[in-house]
């Protein structure tokens, strides 16, 4: 059994051969920019109005203007220079005429036909000059999962296109002879699966593609097969079940049997102590516990930093730091500990409330929680207001 901290860097030095494909930029919401892209084009592309008002000439400081065309947005630049005494009306975003100097809002202006009066002085130029945003050739987007506002910085940039690499297929195998799809009958000592269509959910969340195997028995040749096929088909291949030190728990034999290189088999962490990973040159696997937090939790903390590590973006899961509202003990101490919990705002900054918790089957306590307090090992007793870090969830 080896620390989670070392488990986490055992996982995070593995790699994969990634393959790109170039995609539309509406359809590249989710997936991971394979590349670094620098813009084309200064942003803005011109020297532009800031908001709706007068431009008038350099140093032309008057109470009175000549007003003698309107510019809007989109029209094309005037190559005539204001003269002193005159304003060219222009509308946010407009480009702006040779020898601007400033933009006068309109509400610190009167009209009366083609005469615009000054009703208060303008302290700011209201120019959003060119370039001032980014420059042609800087850099744009570094490698990273894009979102809605990547896809606007592409979008302005005028890029169509881009390279993304192909989405990771994570394989799901769920072990166990009790356990029933939602909607079957049960039979007595049966239970529903929660793991398949949560580990599918978190599988989609982290930007790769569920294949789910099913519900495999407890057969060791049912294993076997869907062993094989999983490892063959997929990039990540996730078993949950069948890992601890029962005698139906086939999952390390099986995989080490199929030629897995297990790195690890064991993990000094609450919720999933029996977690294991392993290798093969193809394909990386995870052996999950069969209770349910165990799952989502080692996934969150392994599996989904590994999806993006693999794919050039930066880990999703970040500390944030928050004091707690009560205190916590702990007796099983020489393990770090995953404990659901309620971020929220308090008078000195971020709180964290424990939730009520009954142990790695209690799936509904995950329901409640926004955030995960991570304890490391060796710590007993945390007082109310100790500061502890915290996983966004």
């Amino acid at each position: 059994m080896i620390p989670f901290d070392r488990a986490s860097e055992l996982v995070l030095a593995e790699s994969l051969p990634m393959m790109t494909q170039h995609v539309k930029l509406s359809e590249a919401l989710g997936r991971f920019l394979a590349e670094k892209v620098a813009s084309p084009l200064d942003a803005p592309p011109f020297d532009k109005s800031a908001m709706d008002g007068y431009a008038v000439r350099y140093n032309d400081e008057r109470n009175q203007y000549n007003v003698r065309e309107i510019v809007a947005a989109g029209d094309a630049p005037s190559d005539r220079p204001i003269e002193p005494g005159e304003a060219v009306q222009i509308m946010t975003g407009a480009p702006l005429p040779p020898d601007t100097g400033k933009i006068i809002r309109v509400e610190f202006t009167r009209r009366n036909g083609d005469v615009m009066t000054v009703t208060e002085p303008e302290p700011y130029d209201n120019i959003i000059k060119r370039a001032s945003n980014i420059k042609a050739g800087d850099p744009l987007l570094a490698p990273c999962r894009l979102g809605a506002k990547e896809i606007g910085c592409l979008a302005a940039a005028g890029i169509p296109e881009v390279t993304v690499y192909r989405p990771l297929r994570v394989g799901i195998i769920i072990t166990g002879d009790e356990l029933r799809n939602a909607g079957s009958p049960l039979r007595p000592g049966e239970i529903y699966d929660s793991n398949g269509p949560q580990l599918s959910a978190q599988i989609i969340n982290a930007g790769a593609v569920p294949v789910s195997y099913g519900i495999i028995e407890d057969d060791r040749d049912a294993h076997r097969d869907a062993v094989v096929r999983g490892l063959k088909e997929s990039d990540i291949l996730l078993l949950s079940g069948g890992v601890s030190k029962g005698e139906f728990d086939y999952v390390s034999r099986t995989l080490s049997d199929a030629g897995v290189d297990i790195l690890f088999h064991g993990v000094k962490v609450k919720p999933g102590r029996p977690t294991l990973f392993g290798r093969t040159p193809s394909c990386l696997v995870f052996g999950l516990p069969g209770n349910p937090v165990s799952v989502f939790v080692q996934f969150e903390a392994l599996v989904r930093p590994l999806i993006n590590k693999l794919n050039q973006a930066p880990s999703p899961i970040r500390p944030v730091p928050g004091r707690l509202t009560r205190v916590l003990k702990r007796r099983d101490v020489d393990r770090a500990e995953f404990m659901p919990a309620v971020i929220g705002s308090g008078p000195e900054g971020l709180e964290l409330t424990p939730l009520k918790y009954g142990g790695s089957s209690h799936l509904n306590a995950l329901a409640d929680a926004n955030a995960l307090i991570f304890i490391p090992a060796g710590t007993e007793t945390l007082e109310q207001g100790d500061q502890v870090d915290a996983r966004l969830l």
